[in-house]
């Protein structure tokens, strides 16, 4: 690999069907081969290597994160495999009274101490491949954690990429959770040199809250069109809504009723 025109991108999922945090940088690793720079990915295991790219994969060393990431592998390298199965089912259960203490002391997302190996990891990755920049995106704030780590010890510039606002008001957890994702926050706002929101709200809150100043941009995600055979429209009596995604907090369909109330009265 050709020193100086490669990044090192880290990202907790990757190549995994069905994870909107992973289709972010999937979709994007193209693009930045297109322009020139090959991307070394360094994930956590829940998805298969990607093809034609160096992917190293590492575990959370922590029995939440471990146990999260032994369920994916379960669930996809288990198959015809009784064996492994078996063994992976041993390992969850033997780590599930170390889960339980954990998540009373430490109640945060399952991924939080996976920037230790992945911080150690990149660390020697970034000595054997030079790379141009690091860049963290997400999802888990573990691969921004790890970034900051790598960044500043071998002294590289560093892109964060924020998917979705560490702190915002629809706000479910626990206090300490929140004071943990607020130390995050600050801590990319305050060392990275760029950081990347996907909205403008997020961006203006976020500096509201760190005093980010110019180093915070914007770029809305897309998405590369499908084509399809076109589809006369007819019109009927009825108006159909569909909604593809996640359910949760304030992405509610109650929400969504509740407006359109108020719009037919």
């Amino acid at each position: 690999m050709e020193k100086g025109r490669n990044w090192l991108v880290i990202t907790h999922p990757c190549n995994l069907d069905g994870r909107a945090a992973s289709q972010h940088i999937d979709d994007r690793l193209p693009y930045l081969k297109r322009e020139g720079i090959t991307p070394l990915v360094l994930s956590g295991p829940t998805g298969p290597p990607l093809p034609d790219t160096l992917h190293v994969q590492v575990y959370s060393p922590a029995p939440s994160g471990l146990r999260f990431e032994l369920g994916y592998k379960l669930r996809t390298d288990a198959k015809g495999r009784p064996l492994f199965r078996l063994f992976g089912i041993v390992l969850r259960f033997l780590v599930l009274p170390f889960y339980l203490v954990e998540k009373i002391l430490i109640n945060v997302e399952s991924q939080w101490s996976w920037f230790l190996s992945a911080g150690v990891r990149g660390y020697f990755l970034c000595g054997k491949h030079d790379p141009e920049i690091v860049y963290s995106t997400g999802g888990p704030w573990s691969a921004h954690l790890a970034a900051a780590v790598i960044a500043a010890r071998c002294g590289k510039p560093w892109i964060a990429e924020l998917q979705d606002p560490l702190v915002h008001g629809d706000w479910q957890r626990s206090g300490r959770a929140l004071r943990i994702h607020a130390w995050v926050e600050r801590l990319i706002c305050k060392r990275a040199d760029a950081v990347v929101f996907v909205t403008d709200g997020a961006r203006h809150g976020a500096s509201e809250r760190t005093g980010l100043g110019n180093r915070g941009w914007v770029i809305y995600p897309g998405a590369v069109p499908v084509s399809a055979s076109p589809v006369e429209y007819r019109k009927g009596s009825a108006c159909r809504f569909a909604h593809f995604g996640t359910l949760t907090g304030s992405r509610n369909v109650d929400v969504f009723l509740a407006a359109l109330e108020r719009l037919f009265r």
